[in-house]
Parts: C-alpha cells; sequence; structure tokens
C-alpha cells in the first residue's frame, strides 16, 4: 500500500445483511483485517452508525462463513 492509502474496503452481503471487508495499513508493513457493520443499536445521535472489528475474531459471531475468502 502506498503512504497515501489506509486501506481498503469492499462491499459484502450476506442473509443478515450488507457489511464492509477491509484491511488497514498499520505501518512497518503491518496490516489488520477489518469488518465494518452498521450499528443496528443505535438510539442516539451521539452513537456511531457503523462499527469498526477485527475481521478474525468476529467472522463467526456475525454469520460469515470464515470458509469464504475474504478479499484482501
Amino acid at each position: 500500500m502506498d503512504e497515501k492509502k489506509l486501506g481498503a474496503l469492499w462491499k459484502r452481503q450476506n442473509e443478515k445483511g450488507e457489511f464492509f471487508t477491509g484491511v488497514l495499513g498499520l505501518g512497518e508493513g503491518k496490516k489488520q483485517k477489518i469488518i465494518i457493520f452498521k450499528n443496528g443499536y443505535k438510539q442516539k445521535d451521539t452513537q456511531p452508525d457503523y462499527l469498526i472489528l477485527k475481521a478474525k475474531e468476529q467472522q463467526q459471531d456475525f454469520g460469515i462463513n470464515t470458509n469464504d475468502e475474504l478479499p484482501f
């Protein structure tokens, strides 16, 4: 990844709805795979619209088939 890019996202869909998978560059050649979901529990404007989670730790909990190849 070049210095201007922080990461990349791919729009995905499963039976639970739309989400994004992606990767963030952490510097020094390190990367973190992420999953971004719409915050289904939002009740106030001060709460976030989307939640960002580490991909490997959350795939199973959110109904993402871990046998599917993530696009990064």
